[in-house]
């Protein structure tokens, strides 16, 4: 799921980067076949499709090669937006399943992190934090806190010392959380909310 496709949601744009997968060895690093900003002839090579076939889970075929003749028709393209749209909602929604493969690999990842820091003698921990919209919302992330809260024991889990941003604000002021245009970025006032809470609980992180 690598592939940097938007800063914001409607914002498009296709940047290859390397990935994590999970495979029979445990967790492995794929790289991608063209890194960067390619252009357009390149992203649609053999090469590039069939990674994304093996690896993308927003990968829809239609989006890159369109069929001989019907493919021009405007009825065509509208069902076929339509398909990509309800496709990318369904990737949305399954990466935060906690049985899922997006969060199968976050939390190998963040094992592998542990383990590395470990190894040179420090001490690792993680915070897990929502996007800035929802602390400013004062919403459940996912749109169910039950499913937010089974992700971030798994992740905790994995790193060892854990904080969970989102438990932390329970009871605070979300009109105090301000965020950047994304909805994702941590704006000013939620940047030294959340350094504050990091500094309150770094006795409990090891610190």
């Amino acid at each position: 799921m690598n592939v940097r496709r938007y800063l914001g949601e409607r914002w498009p744009g296709t940047v290859l980067m390397p990935r994590f997968a999970l495979g029979p060895e445990g967790l492995q690093l794929v790289a991608a076949p063209v890194f960067g900003a390619a252009d357009s002839r390149a992203k649609r090579s053999d090469a590039v499709l069939a990674h994304l076939r093996a690896h993308d889970a927003f990968y829809v075929p239609a989006a890159f090669r369109l069929p001989p003749v019907i493919g021009g028709s405007l009825l065509y393209r509208l069902g076929t937006a339509g398909l990509l749209e309800a496709h990318r909602r369904h990737v949305m929604a399954s990466a935060s399943d906690p049985d899922g493969q997006a969060v199968r690999v976050t939390t190998a990842i963040v094992s592998a992190m542990r383990a590395d820091v470990e190894r040179r003698g420090a001490r690792f921990a993680l915070i897990v934090a929502p996007a800035a919209e929802t602390l400013a919302r004062g919403t459940a992330p996912f749109e169910d806190r039950a499913r937010w809260d089974r992700v971030s024991d798994l992740l905790c889990a994995a790193a060892g010392d854990c904080l969970d941003a989102l438990e932390a604000s329970d009871g605070a002021d979300s009109a105090g959380f301000d965020y950047g245009h994304d909805g994702t970025h941590y704006g000013p006032r939620t940047s030294r909310w959340l350094a504050a809470v990091v500094l309150e609980n770094l006795p409990d992180l090891g610190g």
